[in-house]
């Protein structure tokens, strides 16, 4: 399929690039090593002395366990720093396999992959045990930021009483899961995260008479979905503040609300003191650069205002987490009356048809394309409410934080989530079926009179004032096996600034690629063309 457009008359480029959500969740290797050789790790300073690992050119190992004595409880290890932190926000996944050769009553040994954060402290652990019956405990154990996810602390665990598995704990929002070869070990375990993960740790522990080639590391893997972060509040306790958002103003009265909730259960209720100047407001850290999304549900309350900002629910960007920090445009506010109010500068339009005591759910994308401008396209409820600028101020617009809230009155927001915006390349047909593609860059001529005295004395060509153009071009934007033109939204669709007047999709085009210009455009190849485009 097809997304054929009829733009006005423009100058186009042969490549447009848009700007968009990513269509598939993907995840970015942060880490990745197979031990195939054993370089870009070094030995914890903690380890005992003579401690060393070796890569036999397949799995990682032990060479010595060094001084320590069996039972010392110590474990031993290498880490390594992460080329980029994992912030709280990002979706992660830690994943190692180790292989056990012995399962012996008289040895006992472990081995075990944490994420830490710069001060040593545990995000995310993973560990083996050999079970040994009357020890208390044993196999693999998941643990998130403390909090155990799944494991067998009081028992034999004979399902992995020896190993040769991959096994992950993963964090998708505020939900750790514990995976073994892809089958998932246990509950979700729903945990606000609060640390930033900047190193990895692989350890061995000899309890008992363990043999240092009996227990060897295949690879560990970390990966990451990239910055961003999404909230919908399901995770803290019903009438409490969000752990992970800063209240300010009237932050007293901010609570997690059970009554409504756009989706799930839960919401986050603002309340902002009626009659006076007094808001409720939280702030999150952005946690992320230009280009982005922000997405919200929000909801207003009905009560009369009558305070000295008398608005609603209300998005602003802060420098700093409290109300008197400095603000950065491209937020918005909810008018007495429901209208939605552009706020990037202070002649910008609000629109109307959007009721109290209902859910909206809000987007805008912003953007610093490197023109000296901020911009910021709004959306709600689907529908979009045009594109709007302001220049960047000398300082440049470097907003930390993110800061929701209901000025007077009641409001509700539920599901905040914060994404980076993608590029993706893709292909243009101008004027389908034309080879080659016609474009016609030039300013149309218009004839004006020149007038001196009020009497004309000329009649001139002004190629420098046109009319508005009239004329209408068909561009295609080609779909192929890896990129689905039904994902772009139209309406959002600029050519060179120049919005689309229509569209449909259909099947018009293919891409051929610039290596075949020269023969699809021949006259050997154009009257069959012509006749597939009739």
């Amino acid at each position: 399929m097809r997304i054929l457009k009829e733009v006005p008359w423009a100058i186009l480029g042969l490549l447009v690039v848009l700007m968009g959500p990513p269509t598939v969740s993907g995840a970015d290797t942060v880490l990745f090593d197979d031990f195939t050789t054993f370089s870009g790790w070094t030995y914890d300073p903690a380890n005992c002395p003579g401690f060393t690992v070796a890569s036999d050119g397949d799995l990682l190992y032990v060479v010595s366990y060094g001084s320590c004595p069996p039972g010392g409880d110590q474990w031993e290890g290498v880490v390594q720093t992460l080329p980029e932190p994992i912030t709280p926000y990002q979706n992660f996944e830690v994943a190692f396999h180790p292989v056990v050769l012995t399962d012996l009553p008289s040895q006992m040994g472990g081995v075990m992959v944490e994420c830490l954060n710069d001060a040593g402290e545990v995000v995310a652990r993973v560990n083996w045990f050999e079970p040994q019956a009357g020890t208390g405990y044993g196999g693999l154990t998941f643990w998130a930021e403390g909090n155990l996810i799944y494991g067998n602390l009081t028992g034999f665990d004979t399902e992995y009483g020896t190993i040769n598995n991959t096994v992950k704990l993963r964090r998708t929002g505020n939900t750790w899961s514990a995976w073994v070869d892809d089958e998932q070990k246990g509950s979700d375990l729903t945990l606000a995260p609060t640390m930033t993960i900047t190193k990895i740790w692989v350890s061995f522990y000899n309890f008992v008479n363990w043999p240092e080639r009996e227990i060897k590391v295949d690879f560990v893997s970390l990966t990451s979905s990239g910055p961003g972060w999404c909230d919908d509040f399901e995770s803290y306790a019903v009438g409490t503040h969000p752990s992970t958002w800063h209240g300010t103003g009237n932050s007293s009265a901010t609570r997690i609300d059970n009554t409504v909730a756009y989706t799930g259960n839960n919401s986050l209720r603002f309340y902002g003191l009626l009659g006076g100047c007094w808001a409720g407001l939280a702030s999150h850290p952005l946690e992320i650069s230009y280009p982005f999304t922000l997405e919200m549900a929000v909801r207003n309350g009905s009560e009369p205002l009558s305070g000295c900002h008398p608005y609603r629910a209300s998005l602003e960007f802060k420098t700093g987490p409290n109300w008197w920090d400095q603000g950065v445009p491209g937020g918005f506010w909810f008018l007495p009356n429901g209208d939605f109010k552009v706020n990037l500068n202070s002649t910008d339009p609000s629109f109307s048809g959007f009721a109290l005591n209902a859910w909206h759910k809000v987007r805008v994308e912003y953007d610093t394309p490197g023109d000296g401008l901020l911009h910021a396209k709004y959306w709600v409820d689907e529908q979009y409410l045009g594109e709007y600028t302001r220049s960047i101020d000398p300082g440049g617009f470097n907003p930390q934080y993110i800061m929701i809230g209901a000025q007077e009155g009641s409001a509700w927001f539920d599901d905040v989530c914060v994404s980076p915006l993608t590029a993706v390349s893709v292909n243009l047909d101008i004027k389908p079926c034309s080879c080659p593609n016609p474009l016609n860059v030039k300013a149309p001529k218009v004839d004006v009179w020149v007038e001196a005295d009020e009497t004309p004395i000329a009649l001139k060509s002004r190629p420098d004032r046109p009319q508005e153009a009239k004329a209408v071009l068909p561009v295609a934007i080609l779909g192929t096996a890896d990129f689905d033109i039904t994902d772009i939204d139209p309406a959002t669709v600029m050519l060179e600034g120049v919005p689309a007047l229509r569209w449909n999709i259909e099947d018009v085009s293919t891409p051929v690629g610039e290596e075949a210009e020269e023969l699809y455009c021949s006259p050997l190849v154009k009257p069959f063309l012509r006749e597939s485009c009739s």
